[in-house]
């Protein structure tokens, strides 16, 4: 079944922002600051935000979860057009 609620708040959400909760400690506040305050709705823009240490500034940020969203990238990215074995042999079956 479906929501109607759920479905509205979905279509509001740029589909950028859905792909932030795979970044490992960041939640819906810390992604809803990003967004409002910064309007990055993108793992591109969220990145390019980080390198240049914008992110650090934000309000209940800092240096380290700033350090932690670009090492959690730079996994997410090093990973790409990869598949778990289990995932493999499931496919492979």
């Amino acid at each position: 079944g479906h929501m109607q609620e759920l479905d509205d708040l979905l279509a509001q959400t740029p589909p950028g922002i859905r792909d932030m909760f795979r970044i490992k400690g960041l939640g819906v506040k810390k992604i809803k600051t990003i967004w409002r305050e910064r309007g990055i709705d993108t793992l591109h823009d969220l990145q390019r935000a980080a390198e240049a240490g914008d992110i650090a500034t934000i309000k209940g940020f800092g240096e380290k979860i700033q350090a932690q969203i670009l090492q959690a990238l730079a996994f997410m990215q090093s990973q790409s057009g990869k598949v778990r074995m289990d995932k493999a042999a499931q496919l492979a079956g």
